[in-house]
């Protein structure tokens, strides 16, 4: 899963980067690995109906956070897009798509690294969120439509101009339930914002596509979350290994 023997002979690879390079890789190689979704593992996705619904994105971590929707009006398609040749997931805005799983183990005060492919297709709202309207969440402006995060629906960190072209959009965070908290947006491997908060721990579900307070409409090519923020050697890694697999 994820290893150059699914996509050795791929066209496209972003300039600059080998996919010999990255041959070894995968994202379990890095320790602390917390949740991991790809698209591009048919074996990962349960789906039904034509097109095909995704009622269950499994974890490929090996933790079993998987995320769930139950409702079929409100389930991501599958099947129907695709970057790189390799099929992503379609979250719709206007049939308020979203998938979830319950935090048992995570609060906003614990450090993170959250890597994602993606590509926002109409709207400006959340990618994913921790917590129930008052967590973070990897997003884009409701104004602007530009990539950034939102923490504690107080602070804003910009990530560069609007697109809704395929980005890997990288977000590390850094708290502690006493202090301040310091997070850093990346862009395409560049870092282009940073931001503190002092907010309190939450508590609330893992959402993707959205949040209570909204949808919009996104393709998901990759996730993984980390529970500590990687060195710059190790997001390096990530960051290399996404953009040869996905070619962006």
């Amino acid at each position: 899963m994820g290893t150059a023997t699914a996509w050795a002979e791929i066209d496209g690879v972003a300039p600059g980067l080998s996919i010999a390079a990255t041959a070894s890789f995968t994202p379990t190689d890095i320790t602390d690995l917390f949740m991991w979704f790809d698209a591009s593992n048919a074996a990962s996705i349960t789906s039904s109906g034509s097109p095909a619904k995704v009622s269950q994105w499994n974890d490929l971590s090996g933790n079993s956070r998987h995320l769930v929707q139950a409702t079929s009006a409100n389930q991501p398609y599958t099947g129907t897009q695709t970057q790189n040749a390799l099929n992503a997931i379609e979250f719709d805005q206007a049939r308020a798509t979203t998938m979830t799983w319950a935090l048992a183990d995570y609060t906003r005060d614990d450090p993170c690294t959250i890597f994602t492919v993606v590509k926002r297709t109409a709207g400006s709202r959340v990618h994913f969120s921790m917590g129930d309207d008052n967590g973070w969440a990897v997003t884009t402006n409701g104004g602007t439509g530009v990539y950034g995060a939102l923490f504690g629906g107080l602070t804003w960190i910009d990530a560069g101009a609007s697109t809704t072209a395929w980005v890997r959009h990288t977000f590390t965070y850094v708290g502690n339930a006493a202090g301040t908290k310091t997070y850093v947006v990346y862009r395409d491997g560049t870092s282009v914002g940073t931001g503190t908060n002092s907010a309190s721990v939450m508590s609330g579900s893992f959402w993707a596509g959205g949040d209570p307070s909204g949808t919009q409409s996104l393709h998901f090519a990759e996730v993984l979350i980390y529970k500590r923020v990687l060195n710059s050697t190790e997001r390096g890694q990530v960051d290399t290994y996404l953009s040869a697999k996905w070619g962006i």
